[in-house]
């Protein structure tokens, strides 16, 4: 009697468990967080929790996307002959002694 109440609890405990996996979220990437795919993808979702989450994951992913990307930009080139080496933000005092 104790296993057949044992193995029903864990059956329950397992299909409670498992609810919430029916539905599969995209995958964030540049493909799916880009803004007429993730309409679309947001759209699909039936979960409101699989919606936020999945908003989410696409903001964090722009967010390290945008933090992480640059561009070159080079500085302007200096004419070094026209560089005046004789001024410096230092007064040097000589003391003798």
């Amino acid at each position: 009697m104790k296993s057949n109440l044992l193995i029903l609890i864990m059956t329950i405990l397992t299909a409670i468990a498992l609810t919430g996996c029916g539905e599969e979220r995209p995958y964030p990437n540049a493909e799916n967080c880009a803004p007429e795919a993730f309409e679309k993808a947001y759209n699909s979702l039936q979960s409101n929790r699989n919606r936020d989450a999945f908003k989410a994951e696409c903001d964090a992913f722009n967010e390290h996307r945008r933090r992480t990307e640059w561009k070159f930009v080079p500085s302007a080139p200096k004419n070094w002959l026209d560089y005046d080496f004789g001024t410096t933000d230092y007064d040097y005092e000589t003391t003798s002694d």
